[in-house]
């Protein structure tokens, strides 16, 4: 047999296997003229696909450093993109259509721990679950992560990731860092490449802690530790009455607290969270149901059924299925289980590594549908089987997937993620109740997806880190896979979001939110430093071959032609998707009755709005 056909034999069993347990789609595409890179929604806000001229797999530092140095000889602009580019921003976009992508995908094996010191250092690459499950096998323990495990270290660093709680530096994994290497652009004396070695010591180092990926390439990244410990979780569902007054006090009284409210059903989720011995009885895990593998028939059904509300127009009966949903996760635990295997009531207690994030779906199986074959310099190579599509045209029933996976007709959604301060939080709140109580119906649609996250964060020392004590709320709703097509109560979601912003000078999540939230700059600017940050910026890489239009704009550096608050640069119904904030009727879709109307609070927003009596075509 032929070693050709062989592999063609090799590449399809190795496709249809993979329709078994379909792990997520890579990023990064590349075809005879070029690369693509999407998120893992397949589909960045603007709808506009970010290209690349070629990417490189390194394994090794050195190849690394070799095929970065080639791009800064060129002045060829790069971006760093990791195994799933798990984030909505377009920070991995290189400028242009020219640059290269420097994946971290296979530069994600070195790890080592330094029990005396009590610290972790990881290659760029290294998932976020196998980081806390090293450490764990030393009794160790990082004590804040992401909820969601399948990130990769330098994905949760650059984007501020971060979990909930004020004990000790807070929930921002960044704040644990105590050391880092970056590759920088240099000189030809020096190689075109410098490699820089960053510790506590170095002021620099709070201007790497959160990078957006425009300083160069991480290739080590060392964290603090704390000794193992047990956490305890429970859940309570209470109606919301008092939140306002809950919100504050329940930040002190729980280490990893959250709130998740759920406002038109006039109730929250209170999950109680905190750090109790290691010799406490229990052996618990969280096993979130969302982030495990899910038939697609399933995800399919619950995609056509909130199509369905949407086209309807039926919030009633999505605020039942809230509340539905929302007693499922007390009685059913939420995905912790208390001896692994099995959900008996709450409390649950385990090692916090087991508890502290979850995920699964994107490695339920070790094959994907396209394969990569890297050269001895990392520079992806074609060969027959990566000639097959990553669509896939028939799903066996019992596949399971990501939810959110772009190769079926998954969820697809908006994610808004603002941190508001401390001393506003309960105002803020009084507001939503506000606005809910004009629509009680208004904010069902957010229950389907669980509702606002209430998270607390502490004051970063990262230059482009939040610069106080914070709330960050977090909600996610519907999304059409159609950029100009309106959304049910989408005003409501406009309303919060620009309220936010603008009544209470928002931070939002760099990984998160919509375009219009990033408009001059603004966010940036709230920052702990960013002059500083642009002062570093400038020295490790004074050509800004790490810099692209996006990241010049969420810096402040290159607006927008036009105004967000006018006609942007997207023109007609440009405030459907987020990508900017109406002033005429032309940015919303008057043609299905959607017109630009101010806030019902909050009058300063500019929201679109459906006037039923004013329109003049039916969906």
């Amino acid at each position: 047999m032929s070693s050709r056909i062989w592999l063609l034999q090799f590449c399809l069993l190795q496709f249809y296997v993979s329709l078994l347990h379909a792990i997520p789609p890579p990023p990064v595409q590349c075809y005879g003229n070029g690369c693509t890179v999407d998120n893992y929604q397949g589909l960045w806000m603007d709808h506009i696909p970010c290209k690349a001229a070629n990417v490189v797999y390194p394994t090794t530092e050195e190849e690394l450093v070799k095929a970065m140095a080639e791009a800064v000889k060129c002045k060829q602009k790069m971006k760093v993109v990791s195994k799933w580019s798990h984030t909505l921003s377009k920070f991995v976009c290189p400028g242009g259509d020219d640059g290269l992508l420097i994946s971290t995908r296979d530069y994600s094996t070195a790890m080592s721990v330094n029990q005396s010191a009590m610290t972790i250092t990881a290659n760029a690459g290294v998932q976020l679950r196998t980081l806390i499950d090293y450490a764990a096998d030393f009794g160790l323990a990082l004590p804040y992560t992401t909820y969601w495990d399948g990130v990769s270290v330098t994905g949760v660093v650059s984007t501020g990731a971060h979990g909930s709680g004020l004990w000790n530096k807070g929930s921002a994994l960044h704040e644990y860092i105590t050391a880092m290497r970056l590759a920088v652009p240099s000189t030809e004396e020096e190689g075109y490449v410098r490699i820089v070695s960053l510790t506590d010591v170095d002021e620099d180092l709070d201007a790497a802690r959160v990078s957006l990926g425009v300083l160069g390439v991480i290739l080590q990244v060392t964290f603090a530790l704390h000794p193992m410990f047990k956490r305890s979780v429970s859940l309570e569902a209470r109606a919301d009455n008092l939140l306002e007054e809950d919100v504050l006090s329940f930040a002190q009284a729980h280490d990893f607290g959250d709130i998740t409210w759920y406002p038109s059903i006039r109730k929250a989720l209170y999950r109680l969270d905190d750090l109790v011995s290691v010799d406490s009885p229990g052996d618990g895990i969280n096993k979130y149901q969302g982030f495990q593998g899910i038939p697609v028939a399933q995800i399919e059904q619950a995609r056509r059924g909130e199509e369905f509300l949407e086209k309807t127009r039926n919030a009633a009966t999505a605020c039942k299925i809230s509340e539905m949903l929302l007693n499922k996760r007390v009685s059913d635990g939420n995905g912790f289980l208390n001896d692994g295997s099995s959900f008996t009531g709450f409390p649950v207690v385990g090692f916090n590594h087991l508890m502290q994030a979850s995920g699964g779906c994107q490695d339920s199986y070790s094959y994907s549908t396209k394969q990569h074959i890297l050269t001895p310099t990392g520079v992806q190579s074609q060969s027959s089987c990566a000639s097959q599509k990553d669509g896939i045209d028939e799903v066996l029933p019992d596949s399971a997937f990501c939810y959110w996976d772009p190769r079926i007709n998954s969820s697809i959604f908006y994610q808004t993620a603002i941190a508001v301060s401390l001393s506003n939080i309960s105002e803020l709140i009084l507001d939503i109740k506000k606005i809910r109580d004009i629509d009680p119906n208004g904010l069902c649609g957010l229950g389907l997806y669980g509702g606002i996250m209430l998270r607390y964060m502490k004051k970063s020392r990262a230059f482009l880190g939040i610069n106080e004590d914070v709330v960050d709320i977090d909600f996610t709703y519907f999304r059409s896979r159609d950029a100009n097509s309106p959304r049910l109560n989408g005003d409501v979601m406009e309303e919060i979001e620009q309220m936010l912003m603008q009544k209470y000078d928002g931070h939002p999540h760099w990984a998160k939110n919509r375009d219009s939230v990033f408009y001059d700059g603004v966010a940036a600017r709230r920052c702990n430093n960013l002059e500083k940050f642009l002062q570093v910026k400038r020295r490790f890489d004074p050509d800004e071959l790490f810099s692209s239009e996006w990241s010049d704009v969420v810096l402040g550096l290159n607006k927008f032609e036009g105004d967000l608050r006018s006609d942007f640069k997207f023109g007609n119904k440009c405030a459907l998707g987020g990508l900017c904030i109406c002033f005429e009727d032309r940015h919303c879709d008057p043609d299905r009755g959607y017109f630009c109307r101010p806030g019902k609070i909050y009058k300063d927003a500019r929201v679109c709005r459906f006037e039923e009596s004013s329109s003049v075509a039916s969906w």
